[in-house]
């Protein structure tokens, strides 16, 4: 009798236990249940989630070196994925070739690039942004040279460098920066291609080529000669190529850079995404479609005819008003191309 009480006290202690492990084995499991499920949707989120590839390719930027525009991709795809929220990895191309076989095997999704690039093809891009800057969207261009040379008639016949920034960068520069007054190939004595500015800038110090054309203000600050300011050319532009991003990611991107526009890391000519400028760029590939040298407007900024109707001993800043120049004497220059 003695014992009974004692075995029914510890045959309660043990069910107790045994209940109190079977509550915490049950907890326990549910918690691990509820982490895997948790871990099983956060893979499947990362699984589903899209990765986008951007290429920068802006050969007429001038960059330090290739490490130093690697770096700015990486910036460029960093800002962007910032401001949209999507998962942007950046990678720099200082050759066309190179980038067009990315393009080809579709490792390529969207393009910071040269605005010639993307007009030549526009049926291929999407374009979201146009780049802007400190001096608008289209700085100055200029013929530049190591040495002095008084006017571009001077430089008939000489060795004329330019990037392989496009297709048809003869009609790019001959109808854009030119306006159509002259065809670089005939005005010119031979072209000597590069892969970019920074290559053409080593050419004209080691006197491989001439001069060039690009933009005045790194040519000033690279201590070149600006034989003459020509029109300006439009900065590169952000697009997406064909239908590589479309639906919700489409839309994030769009909303986060083209309506407000979006500041990007400072380059030079080059700080802001803007809304895009399709005008811009319409108006480029119709002139990168012409014949090079041939003009495209009746009036060309600085065209050679409009110089030669003024009255000898006459120039001033502005043309006379008699001429009825229009907007030409917003950016009436002294003749320096009489001699074309």
């Amino acid at each position: 009798m003695a014992g009974s009480p004692l075995k029914w006290h510890v045959g309660a202690s043990g069910e107790r236990s045994a209940s109190l492990v079977a509550n915490r084995s049950i907890i326990v499991a549910g918690s691990m249940a509820l982490v895997l499920v948790l871990t099983t949707a956060a893979v499947a989120q990362q699984a589903t989630a899209q990765n986008y590839d951007l290429a920068v390719y802006t050969p007429r930027l001038l960059f330090a070196d290739n490490v130093a525009r690697s770096l700015y991709a990486k910036k460029v795809a960093t800002t962007l994925s910032s401001a949209t929220g999507l998962t942007i990895h950046g990678r720099a191309f200082s050759r066309r070739s190179d980038l067009r076989n990315f393009m080809s095997t579709g490792r390529v999704d969207l393009v910071l690039a040269d605005v010639g690039l993307v007009a030549s093809n526009p049926r291929h891009y999407r374009v979201i942004a146009s780049g802007t800057g400190p001096e608008g969207n289209s700085p100055t261009y200029a013929v530049l040279s190591s040495k002095e040379y008084k006017g571009i008639g001077a430089l008939k016949g000489k060795r004329l460098g330019l990037p392989d920034a496009t297709l048809n960068e003869v009609s790019m520069i001959s109808n854009i920066a030119f306006e159509g007054e002259v065809d670089v190939n005939r005005f010119f004595g031979n072209i000597r291609w590069a892969h970019d500015i920074r290559e053409l800038v080593g050419w004209l110090k080691t006197g491989r080529v001439d001069c060039t054309v690009g933009y005045a203000s790194w040519g000033r600050k690279r201590g070149l000669k600006i034989v003459s300011t020509l029109r300006g050319v439009p900065l590169p532009v952000l697009a997406v190529i064909g239908n590589h991003i479309k639906g919700r990611d489409l839309a994030a991107l769009q909303n986060g850079v083209a309506q407000h526009g979006l500041d990007l890391p400072a380059h030079g000519l080059l700080t802001r995404l803007a809304p895009a400028r399709l005008d811009l760029l319409s108006e480029v590939s119709k002139m990168m479609a012409l014949n090079a040298g041939e003009r495209p407007a009746a009036n060309a900024i600085w065209s050679p005819a409009q110089m030669e109707q003024l009255p000898i001993g006459s120039y001033g800043a502005t043309a006379p008003k008699a001429l009825d120049l229009g907007p030409i004497n917003d950016r009436w220059r002294m003749p320096d191309y009489a001699d074309l």
